[in-house]
């Protein structure tokens, strides 16, 4: 039930409510003293909710001029329905089972001040003597300051979190890219070092590697040596069977070959059906006769391409550093020379590089020159 009175009608209830109480247990100078000179909201409140005493600082949070104005009036007279509800919730809790309520954060928005504002509320069962309960006293403190300062810490965390968040993308992103940039260049890397057909080391790589291992033999002061292995008749199978065949049958030799390779020796492809192979590290003769027969015997070996077999065989010259050569240009140029003899006397055969070769080599060139056809005009 709502009480609506005069100040001086507000003042009277106070006063007839005060001394009603046994003993004195509210002193009416104490109450003043308080309203005064405490910057909280205190405040009292009958069994009924109704205020029996308020502070200056609990009129002003209610949008009134003068405490008095609060005397004998609940909150359903000040507040929204539903926050006045929550309200008389909370107190019939401590007044019907004397209950604390401590140090509650609560968000004044609905109240009636200029700004929100953020408060911690403890309301208290008051009794009299006889331990029975005759009231309660609320206490609110403004905390909305700490509040702000609470809620901005808790934006900047967010933002930071979420900065942090965003950075870490950035990073994995940036690191893929990168990683995929690094992929991309080693992978041109490697298509301008190797065969794109077979896998093997092209031309330019074939020739860095054999000017290394020609710089490591001199230094070790040991032989190396360099094969050359041309197909026989790796033509007709193109010719016959069309290029899509020959160059199946190029993998599959490529895989056979490198089967028969020592781990530490190179095996390239320097065009066409043309191979080169350095060995770098000593071997004896027998040894060396192993590797040759066993590559004329994988080559040899047939091949199912298309449901058809294909065989063909190879010619083989070789030449060692550095008997037969000191330099790149000269060691290939030898091992060629050698290849081309084993493949006149009629292929599937090795030769071994002799100065005499260097002659036939040379006729070949000549020959060569004088079957190309004339430059246009």
């Amino acid at each position: 039930m709502t009480v609506r009175s005069e100040r001086s009608s507000n003042s009277a209830f106070t006063d007839r409510y005060i001394e009603s109480a046994p003993d004195g247990a509210f002193e009416h100078t104490l109450l003043r003293a308080l309203a005064q000179n405490v910057p909280h909201r205190i405040y009292a409140k009958d069994l009924h909710g109704r205020f029996i005493f308020a502070n200056d600082s609990v009129a002003k949070g209610m949008g009134v001029s003068d405490s008095t104005e609060l005397l004998g009036k609940t909150d359903f007279d000040f507040y929204p329905f539903e926050l006045a509800s929550e309200y008389h919730r909370q107190e019939q809790e401590v007044l019907r089972h004397g209950r604390s309520l401590l140090n509650q954060e609560e968000h004044a928005k609905y109240l009636l001040l200029e700004s929100e504002a953020w408060l911690v509320t403890t309301k208290v069962a008051v009794r009299n003597e006889a331990g029975e309960i005759i009231g309660l006293v609320g206490i609110n403190y403004e905390i909305t300051t700490q509040k702000a300062a609470e809620l901005a810490l808790q934006a900047a965390h967010a933002m930071a979190a979420d900065a942090t968040l965003r950075l870490q993308a950035t990073v994995a992103r940036l690191d893929l890219e990168v990683k995929e940039r690094q992929r991309f260049e080693q992978e041109l890397r490697h298509q301008a070092m190797h065969d794109a057909l077979t896998g093997l080391p092209n031309r330019a790589l074939l020739m860095d590697r054999i000017e290394q291992a020609i710089e490591l033999a001199r230094h070790r002061n040991q032989p190396l040596t360099l094969l050359f292995l041309d197909l026989d008749r790796f033509k007709l199978v193109n010719d016959s069977l069309g290029h899509a065949a020959g160059d199946e049958l190029l993998r599959v030799l490529t895989r056979r070959l490198g089967r028969v390779m020592s781990l530490g020796d190179t095996l390239g492809r320097l065009g066409g059906d043309e191979f080169i192979l350095l060995l770098t590290e000593p071997m004896s003769a027998n040894a060396f006769a192993d590797l040759t027969g066993n590559l004329l015997r994988v080559v040899a070996e047939p091949v199912l391409i298309a449901e058809r077999e294909v065989s063909v065989t190879c010619s083989l010259g070789y030449c060692v550093y550095p008997r037969d050569g000191a330099d790149v240009t000269t060691l290939v140029k030898h091992a060629d020379a050698a290849m081309y003899g084993a493949k006149k006397d009629g292929g599937n055969r090795v030769w071994q590089y002799t100065a005499a070769l260097s002659s036939h080599a040379g006729e070949r060139l000549e020959l060569e020159t004088q079957l190309k056809p004339p430059a246009s005009q």
